[in-house]
């Protein structure tokens, strides 16, 4: 590494803080994400060090009161994951220290799914994650303790499974936490190697405890930690400090390719329409060039629906779908596990695969005025109506109830706009009705007289005699 002695690392320390106090001075806390190991323990010995060094007050409630010489309440926080004996003693360790420093410690106990299919180490993740987003408030800033040789390890990982450009960027300095919360999550170690964090807690005598399973060789993090990283660090010296910048430039080209995707899905007629699904123009899509498709179809599904396209999914859906689609009238579909991908009127649709999924036709469902009733697949619906009017409408008619049903083949209606009665499949296609929502589409009827359809269309025969309309609230499409 080229930062070497122990002037050197705190000051690569301190510019990380200082980077940290003018982005983020008006966050409500630095909370630090304390393990009691190695990494979150020089972390927060550092932050109060260049504090106090620094001679930085804290905040008061009153933010009038708050200036450049103050920063936020420092506290720590300990999540005890539950998956070593010596789980509560580590606990009891960081509650022992903050006490020491005079801040608080918060320690959270979590249950790791051990059987999700995620592997320990991901189910860990997933119950720490989830811990932090119990825990921490909009405009907190979690400081966590990821180290140079985290991000070499994170980055050999990520080129094992095959990753793109945003995964190959590996661990940013800094990201929100969640995509819907106000917590931003900041990582001023990311610049140090752990052998500098070693040289940084024996100066200053700073204690740690060591978690056994991270010498667990099954774990491939530790293999690369143990096994394969100190052989490229004897061979490269700064290697570590290379990776870094690899990394530094791979994220600025993802945000380029965002920048470049964002341009171009708004000359692609984004739309978000009536059913509830997501479409972009195949026309103005198929005009850029390949890279660009799958840079865009992976933007806008990943940022629309969370769903994150890998290079046989979007080689699927540009290379396969795109020169049969334009050619013929036939559906393609893609299915990603999560999502549908479907050409129709020269759009790609977009949405989630239970739309498609086994549906009953066949059910029958009794519905009150104004009551709402969720059917699967369709969403929430709730009529409305005159009864005065409805009342005068059905005397003659008999005493029935009013049902939902769905289309069985071969029905007729005949929309109140309309001169003449048409079949149903043909009104649908009229009205554009995109093909997997055919079957689903809610028909009102009382007894056999069909009212409404959906909120596409009151029959004729029945609006002009009574005021009569369907709320529908279709599944949401989004993540």
């Amino acid at each position: 590494m080229i930062v070497v002695s122990i002037d050197s690392i705190e000051q690569e320390l301190n510019h990380a803080f200082d980077v940290l106090l003018s982005e983020h001075s008006d966050a409500s806390r630095w909370v630090v994400s304390l393990s009691g190991g190695l990494d979150s323990s020089v972390l927060l010995h550092a932050l109060l060090r260049w504090k106090s060094e620094s001679k930085l007050s804290v905040h008061t409630t009153d933010t009038s009161y708050q200036n450049e010489s103050s920063i936020p309440p420092i506290s720590a926080l300990h999540i005890n994951h539950q998956l070593s004996e010596e789980s509560i003693a580590w606990a009891d360790e960081c509650v022992a220290r903050c006490a020491e420093y005079d801040i608080d410690c918060v320690v959270e106990v979590v249950d790791v799914a051990s059987e999700s299919g995620l592997g320990l180490e991901g189910a860990a993740r997933t119950a720490r994650y989830a811990a932090y987003e119990r825990v921490l408030s909009n405009s907190d800033v979690l400081l966590q303790g990821h180290h140079a040789n985290d991000q070499f390890e994170t980055v050999l990982l990520r080129l094992m499974r095959g990753a793109g450009l945003q995964g190959l960027a590996a661990i940013p300095m800094e990201r929100s936490l969640t995509p819907n919360r106000d917590i931003r999550v900041y990582r001023p170690l990311l610049r140090l190697s752990q052998a500098q964090l070693h040289t940084y807690a024996r100066y200053h005598v700073v204690t740690w405890q060591d978690d056994p399973s991270n010498q667990d060789m099954q774990f491939d993090r530790n293999y690369l930690r143990h096994g394969l990283i100190p052989l490229f660090e004897a061979r490269w010296p700064e290697v570590l400090d290379n990776v870094s910048n690899s990394v530094a430039w791979l994220a600025e080209s993802t945000v380029l390719s965002h920048e470049v995707a964002h341009d171009d899905l708004r000359r692609l007629d984004v739309r978000h329409d009536r059913w509830g699904d997501d479409s972009v123009c195949l026309d103005a899509l198929r005009a850029l060039s390949v890279p660009r498709q799958k840079n865009a179809l992976r933007v806008w599904s990943q940022h629309t629906f969370g769903v994150a396209l890998n290079r046989h999914q979007l080689n699927q859906l540009v290379d396969e779908n795109f020169s049969k689609l334009l050619l013929s009238k036939s559906q393609m579909v893609n299915d990603t596990e999560q999502m549908i991908y479907e050409c129709y009127a020269r759009r790609m649709y977009v949405h989630r695969s239970n739309v498609s999924a086994s549906f009953d036709e066949q059910q029958t469902v009794e519905i009150a005025r104004a009551e709402r009733v969720f059917i699967d697949q369709v969403g929430e619906l709730c009529i409305d109506y005159d009864p005065i009017h409805f009342k005068e409408w059905a005397s003659d008619k008999g005493t029935y109830s009013l049902t939902v049903q769905f289309r069985q083949g071969g029905e007729r209606a005949h929309p109140a706009t309309r001169t003449h009665s048409q079949t149903l499949k043909k009104l649908f296609q009229e009205y554009q009705v995109p093909p997997w929502w055919r079957s689903k589409v809610p028909l009102m009827y009382y007894g056999s007289t069909l009212l409404l359809v959906g909120d596409v269309w009151v029959e004729h025969g029945v609006a002009e005699i009574f005021e009569i309309q369907c709320s529908w609230r279709r599944p949401c499409n989004k993540a």
